[in-house]
Formats: C-alpha cells, structure tokens, sequence
C-alpha cells in the first residue's frame, strides 16, 4: 500500500467518523423529541372514509330538500313578522313596537344605572362626579315626562322614578350610599319599574297581534295546523325572550317557550343562514325520532348519555365559586348569603 493510498484510507475513516458523530447527535435528538408528528397520526381506512361520506352526502341531500320545502312558517326579523312558504317570505308585516314601549323602558333604565355605577364606582371622586353627571340628566327627564302625552298614570310613575333616583344621587354628593339605602331604593323602585315593564310588553304585544292577524289571512285551508316559527337574536336576553312566547302562544303551546315548533336560532344573522339552520333543526328532529325514537336527540352531542354514565361514577371535584356570587362581593358590595339587591 502506497503513502498516497494510507492517505485517502485516512481521509475515508476521518469522514466515517465525522458521519457517525453527526448520526448519533440526530439519532439521540430523535430519541428525545419522539417521532415526528405526522407519524403518530392514524388514518382511517378507505373504506370507513368513504362509508363517512355518504353518511354527510345523505344528510346533504335531505337537508337541501327540507331547505326547499320550508314552511309554513311565522318568522320574526328585526321587528318584523314574515310568513315562509316553501323556503320563501311571500308576506310579511311590520311589527315594531310604539314609542311608549321605548319611554317607559327609559325611565326604568334610568334607576338601573343608578344602581350599577353607585354600587360599583369605588373611588369617592369619580362617585361623586358622575352623580353630578348624571343628575342633570335624570332633572331633564323629570321635566319632560309631562311632554310625552302618556296616560297621567303613566306620567305620574315616570316622574315618581325620577324623583327617587334625583334624591338618591344627590344624597351620593355628600357621603357614600350604605347598603341600608341602596335596598330601601330598589325597595321604592321596584314595583314602579315591573309596571313599567308590563306596559312595554302590552304595547308590543299588540303591535305583533295586528302583524299576525293580518299574515295568517295569507294561509291557505288547512296550512294554520302545520305552523313552525322562528327568530333569532344574540345570547340574551334568550330566556323567555318577549318574541319566543308570542310565537309560542301562537303556535299554540301553552308553556309559552321552546319548542319544536317554537325556535331560537342563537347566534346567527340574517335570514338565508336562520333558513338553513331552521332546515337542518327539522331534519334533526325527524332523524332524532327515526334513529332513536327521541326528537331531541340529535338537538345533543351523540356522545352526551354515555359521557354522562362515565363522569357521573367518578368522585365530584369540589364545586367552585360561581361568576355571579363573586360579582356581588368584588363589584357590588354585597354580601350574597345575607342580602341580595336584586330579588
């Protein structure tokens, strides 16, 4: 062997070795991060992709044609009651409640304030100033509540509110409102503002009963018995929404909620995405009572029993605090166990 060949066997093992260090330092930083993720991942086979498709396809062919056919149907949308027959409005009335509806809830929106921003501006300075703020607002609606040409019932409740709330801020000028006063106001504004919430609620009632009386001479015989309604809105107020009731006792159901004939779409604006869901909602229904003989049982995750037969065995962790009761400590002052403002 030659000077030159011990040269290039030298190299040869050089590069060998310099290789092998490079290997084992990847090889060990493989170790240590695991295999790549990709790797982890399962596929499902073939066949069960495909098996998964026609089941959406199916879905998709039976909701296009519940899409297609929707109706009859009363659909509420922004103060306005439309009739739906086969998937499209044909009529629709105007239903917006009258001005006395918005100037009573004014007035009582008015002492709710007082409460919130009394019972939550900590620092005297910024308390007292807002007061003052505020009071020359409430002076003005004192004034004005002659002008408005409501009943002189209804007169006298207005400026009634806004002479307890006028008192209660000038009194948070001088000192700190206690919580003895806080609750002797709400006690003197309660019942004043729930009658003014019932004439809100007569006024717009009678508005949708005129926009109804006027859509249903649109259905055809034998059409009033098939009714399904709906609206939508944003999260609240969803409970016992004024809307959901009517369209319930429309509908006929004496619970005056939910129902299968009485939706809530949450969440969702404008009218071909409430259609679409409305569509779907129904087919769930139907499909619920096919598959499992419950109408709600698509309404859940299909998981929802067995989730619950599972967590329902294991010990319960310790409840925790929930967001309202530490609002009425941290922001409101109040001690929930003892007194609550609100009831």
């Amino acid at each position: 062997m030659t000077y030159k060949h011990l040269q290039i066997l030298y190299r040869l093992v050089l590069i060998g070795l310099i290789l092998g260090i490079q290997c084992y330092g990847v090889c060990s930083y493989a170790e240590k991060q695991g295999p790549p993720t990709n790797a982890q991942k399962p596929t499902l086979d073939p066949a069960l992709t495909k098996v998964n498709r026609s089941f959406h396809l199916a879905l998709k062919e039976e909701f296009k044609r519940e899409r297609e056919v929707l109706g009859p149907a009363i659909f509420f949308e922004k103060n306005i009651l439309k009739l739906v027959k086969n998937g499209e409005v044909i009529a629709e009335e105007k239903a917006a409640p009258t001005i006395i509806y918005h100037q009573v809830k004014a007035y009582s929106h008015m002492c709710m304030t007082a409460v919130i921003k009394l019972l939550t501006v900590q620092d005297e300075d910024k308390r007292r100033i807002w007061a003052s703020e505020f009071m020359k607002d409430v002076d003005v609606a004192q004034s004005v509540a002659s002008t408005l040409g409501l009943s002189p019932e209804l007169t006298a409740r207005q400026i009634a509110l806004s002479s307890l709330t006028f008192n209660l801020l000038e009194e948070a000028q001088g000192t700190a409102i206690t919580s003895k006063r806080m609750n002797a106001y709400i006690k003197d504004i309660k019942p004043l503002v729930i009658s003014n919430f019932k004439v809100a609620a007569a006024d717009h009632i009678s508005q949708l009963d005129l926009a109804a009386e006027k859509l249903m001479k649109h259905l055809k015989l034998g059409e009033r018995e098939h009714l399904q309604s709906f609206t939508y809105g944003s999260r609240s107020p969803r409970a016992d929404n004024l809307i959901t009731q009517y369209l319930a006792y429309l509908m006929g159901e004496r619970s005056l909620s939910e129902s299968e004939r009485v939706v809530y779409v949450e969440g969702v604006s404008g009218q071909k995405k409430v259609f679409d869901l409305i569509a779907k909602y129904n087919l769930e229904l139907a499909l619920g009572i096919v598959l499992f003989n419950d109408a709600n049982h698509l309404q859940r995750d299909v998981l929802a029993d067995s989730t619950r037969e599972i967590l329902i065995k294991r010990a319960p962790n310790k409840p925790t605090e929930p967001a309202s009761q530490r609002l009425l400590k941290d922001r409101f002052n109040v001690d929930f166990k003892t007194v609550s403002p609100l009831k």
